[in-house]
């Protein structure tokens, strides 16, 4: 009987060392890192699998992306800026946060998930996925960066890519054009933290949507002899309104 015990008990010491064993190598990536699988949960948490919607090909000039490369990026969720290590990078023809877990992907079929409460800073550059009004638009919801966060006044950006189909020359006095993908930069703006509207860089503009700031517009050209032309003239009167 006592041969018996010491039998099974080697035969579960056996099978236990077994599992152990499966456990472990479960844990081993491909690469034959161990792999962390708090942070393949957090990833799993935050993306959503999306069908590519990118047109690619040889013959298309441009990219969908202003920068093609994953960087290292700082998720705030619901709250909380999380501390793993996740890479991120903005398709700005399907307005998508594409992400991975290193900076070495060329391509991804996963995306930040889209929630207002859920946000990004790539390269010191926050995205924010909001709610905002186009110029003689219905609202919509996509991402906008933020450049300004003011006491009053939030100045954020829309950065666009947009795809054009080729075009052939019609007549010998017209060019031909191939199919390309073209940048277009918008700008919108919040006061009190409310609605946010497109601006754009024109006085007419300025004068017209921020209306209760018209004596400080005037004053800041006034004093600066400028014309606002530029995000950095822009971003300038901006912070020069939101404190005087």
């Amino acid at each position: 009987m006592l041969k018996k015990f010491k039998m099974k008990l080697n035969f579960i010491v056996f099978i236990s060392i077994i599992i152990s064993q499966f456990n472990f190598s479960q844990s081993i990536g491909a690469n034959g890192v161990k792999s962390d699988s708090r942070i393949n949960d957090l990833f799993e948490n935050l993306k959503n699998r999306v069908k590519k919607q990118n047109i690619t090909s040889t013959k298309i000039k441009g990219s969908p992306y202003f920068n093609e490369s994953f960087e290292l990026a700082e998720i705030e969720y619901f709250g909380k800026i999380l501390n793993d290590k996740i890479y991120l990078r903005y398709n700005a023809l399907n307005d998508e946060m594409e992400m991975s877990l290193n900076s070495s992907s060329t391509d991804s079929d996963n995306v930040l998930i889209k929630n207002n409460k859920v946000s990004c800073i790539i390269n010191n550059e926050k995205y924010k996925y909001l709610g905002f009004t186009p110029e003689n638009s219905n609202p919509i919801i996509g991402y906008l960066s933020v450049l300004y966060l003011g006491n009053s006044l939030t100045l954020y950006e829309r950065k666009k890519k947009i795809y054009m189909q080729a075009t052939k020359a019609r007549t010998s006095l017209e060019r031909p054009f191939p199919a390309r993908y073209t940048d277009k930069i918008e700008y919108y703006f919040s006061i009190n933290n409310g609605s946010i509207f497109e601006i754009k860089i024109n006085k007419k503009d300025l004068f017209r949507k921020l209306n209760s700031y018209g004596e400080s517009i005037k004053n800041y050209l006034s004093l600066n002899k400028i014309k606002i032309r530029s995000k950095e003239d822009l971003l300038s009167l901006f912070k020069y309104l939101d404190v005087n």
